[in-house]
């Protein structure tokens, strides 16, 4: 039967990835929403459930290397930073989501601590440069000022040019 289907592909995805709870929510969701449907194919519903857990995966991963990571555009606007750079800063969670679209890399550069300007770095990066450099960086919340290193490279994300920074 059916019901006897869905239950040994839940097992198999489950012991497969072994997130109980993240594979049977996947397979449940997919056939609530598709299961009924006479053109359903299991093949489809398994690549979907596939790509949703290494998202996941990916996701959990970034936010948990044991660097800051960041990609910002050419103006220094964020478009994605990870929870190890959050936390550098001093910014919790709830404030840098709601803030997110003001807040700017260069905000947090200390001109008067360093002897370059980072704009100008920003540009050799986009134009191919692989950067490695040691500067100094302010937290917002305190003003504290301290070194960091910092590798940048260009990146394409959505038919856009960005630069990833590892700090």
């Amino acid at each position: 039967s059916t019901n006897t289907l869905v239950n040994f592909l839940g097992v198999l995805i489950s012991e497969a990835t072994g997130n109980y709870t993240s594979a049977d929510r996947s397979l449940n969701e997919l056939l609530k929403n598709h299961g009924s449907e006479p053109e359903f194919h299991w093949e489809k519903a398994m690549v979907e459930i596939d790509y949703r857990e290494s998202v996941e995966a990916l996701v959990t991963i970034f936010n948990n290397v044991q660097d800051a990571l960041l990609i910002h555009d050419k103006s220094g606007t964020f478009i994605q930073v990870n929870q190890r750079l959050i936390e550098m800063l001093g910014v919790d969670r709830l404030t840098w989501v709601k803030d997110s679209s003001s807040i700017n890399a260069h905000d947090y550069y200390s001109p008067e601590d360093n002897s370059f300007d980072l704009r100008d770095v920003w540009d050799d990066v986009l134009k191919g440069d692989v950067k490695q450099l040691e500067y100094r960086i302010r937290r917002h919340t305190d003003g504290t000022v301290f070194d960091v290193e910092v590798f940048m490279r260009s990146i394409r994300l959505k038919g856009q040019d960005h630069i990833l920074a590892t700090v």
